[in-house]
C-alpha cells in the first residue's frame, strides 16, 4: 500500500508541484488517511488553500466541521502542522465561529487534532468578544451522518 504525502494526514485536492511546494486550492476535505483499503471519511472541510513542503502543511482559509446537522464554519485563518502529525503546531484563529458558542459564548479555536473520526480542539474564551470571559474549552466534534 502506498502512503500519503501528508500521512497521518489526508487532504483530497488537486495539488500542483512548484518550487518544492505542493498547492490546492478550492473545497478541500481533510482527515485521517485510511487504513488497510478503507473510505476516506473526512471530518473538516477547507475552503481555500492548502500547501506542503517537505516540513510543513499550511492551511488558509475558511474551515467547516463535516458531518451532522450544523454545517456554520469552525473557524477562519490559518492552520499549521508539522509533516507526519495530526496536530496543528499552530492556529491562528481570524474571524468569527459564524454564531457557534460554547457554553453560551463565542471563541477562537486555539488547538486542533484530527483523529480518525472526529476533532478534538481547545476553543479559548476571547475577551473581546462580547460574551466571553476567556475560558478554555477542550472539546471534541463527532461526525454523524
Amino acid at each position: 500500500m502506498k502512503e500519503s504525502p501528508l500521512s497521518p494526514l489526508k487532504i483530497a485536492g488537486n495539488f500542483q508541484t512548484s518550487g518544492g511546494k505542493s498547492t490546492a486550492t478550492g473545497s478541500l476535505p481533510i482527515g485521517h488517511e485510511p487504513a488497510g483499503g478503507a473510505a476516506f471519511v473526512p471530518t473538516l472541510r477547507l475552503e481555500g488553500t492548502a500547501t506542503y513542503d517537505d516540513k510543513f502543511v499550511t492551511l488558509i482559509g475558511t474551515f467547516y466541521p463535516i458531518g451532522g446537522d450544523d454545517q456554520r464554519a469552525l473557524m477562519q485563518g490559518t492552520i499549521i502542522l508539522s509533516r507526519g502529525s495530526a496536530t496543528a503546531s499552530s492556529v491562528q484563529d481570524q474571524g468569527a465561529s459564524d454564531g457557534l458558542t460554547v457554553a453560551g459564548q463565542e471563541f477562537d479555536v486555539a488547538k486542533l487534532t484530527f483523529a480518525s473520526t472526529h476533532l478534538d480542539f481547545t476553543a479559548q474564551g476571547n475577551a473581546s468578544r462580547r460574551s466571553s470571559q476567556g475560558e478554555t474549552f477542550r472539546l471534541r466534534w463527532d461526525r454523524r451522518d
